[in-house]
């Protein structure tokens, strides 16, 4: 027997070496601004933030997704998130869903992170009334950062069958106006337990807190406080914050106020009563058309009626609203029938 040792058994020493972000970024690739686990925690935060903004039943379309007898994959789209649950639980192992926002969703989130759209560009249907198909595109913009992303849309009449003009035209009008906001808000799919978390969980409570003072000098008043109530959309009981100070003589005026504090009002002299609420406008219910398709109707109101008064009168008495941009997307097929019949002036 040898006793020589077998060099393949001994463990072969590794070199250590450091390298720097900096000598990575000079090789020409790019790093993360953070530390990784800081970023997966952030983005995972802002999901949890932004699918919170949503109603479950509302404002989400839900996919789930399976495998047929024969383990072909398959889908199949249902309106809510009781609907996606059943489904799931009666498929059994392997089946999954996830959530996709609609319209209604795209629009809140719009609103909620100041985010603007504006149609870039449209072919096929209503320009060209030969036309089976309609394309957009819309720019979104992120008003404080600049951030800007594109989003197409494309629906033609063989996704339907019978599918009317007005029904391509919307379709595609959404996809592009939805596609433009979700990437510029950097919104995604939403997976199951995020959407059961929220749909089944304990009902949440909110606290905001504003970091960004009002600058706005405001004029001295009587010391005030005004409780601020947060309702959760989810159906949670509503969170009631402490009692905030408005303005007043004891901070002097021109006092920063938090968001979450009630506006200052202009005090009213004994024998000046309270201006009324002003009513609500827009249509009150349905989803309202997007603001490509609101322009696209407003020249056509003009076009038609050959002034804004006239076309003002026009839609209050056809639609039941004075702008364009109230219109439904239930109204918006036989308005412009209606129109497209006018002579112009």
């Amino acid at each position: 027997m040898s006793n020589e040792k077998d060099v393949g058994t001994e463990p072969v020493p590794t070199v250590g070496r450091i390298v720097t972000t900096q000598q990575i970024e000079d090789a020409g690739l790019m790093m993360p601004l953070a530390d990784p686990a800081a970023l997966r925690a952030a983005f995972a935060e802002r999901q949890r933030v932004l699918t919170s903004i949503l109603d479950p039943d509302r404002d989400f379309l839900y996919s789930v997704q399976y495998l047929d007898r024969d383990g072909n994959p398959r889908s199949t789209l249902v309106n809510t998130l009781k609907e996606a649950q059943e489904q799931v639980a009666h498929l059994g192992k392997g089946a999954s869903f996830s959530a996709h926002p609609k319209k209604s969703g795209c629009l809140k989130l719009a609103h909620a992170l100041g985010i603007e759209s504006r149609l870039m560009e449209r072919t096929g249907l209503p320009n060209d009334a030969r036309a089976r198909f309609s394309s957009c595109r819309y720019m979104a913009t992120h008003k404080r950062t600049g951030r800007q992303e594109e989003g197409q849309g494309y629906c033609d009449d063989s996704e339907r069958k019978n599918m009317k003009a007005h029904a391509i035209i919307s379709m595609a009008d959404t996809r592009a106006y939805c596609h433009a906001v979700l990437r510029c808000a950097g919104y995604d799919n939403v997976g199951a337990e995020e959407m059961e978390l929220l749909g089944t969980g304990d009902p949440m409570e909110v606290t905001i807190q504003n970091n960004m003072p009002v600058e706005r000098e405001r004029p001295a008043l009587a010391t005030q406080t005004s409780p601020r109530t947060i309702i959760n959309e989810m159906g949670a009981a509503p969170a009631k914050a402490d009692p905030v100070p408005v303005s007043g003589t004891a901070e002097g005026p021109g006092t920063r106020v938090p968001m979450g504090a009630a506006p200052a009002q202009t005090a009213p002299t004994p024998h000046e009563p309270l201006p009324p609420a002003p009513a609500p406008e827009g249509p009150g219910k349905g989803d309202v058309i997007t603001n490509g398709m609101a322009q696209d109707l407003s020249a056509l109101l003009l076009a038609k009626l050959g002034s804004r008064d006239k076309a003002r009168a026009w839609l209050k008495e056809n639609a039941g609203v004075e702008r364009s941009i109230h219109v439904r997307e239930d109204q918006i097929g036989s308005i412009t029938k209606m129109l497209e019949a006018l002579e112009a002036p």
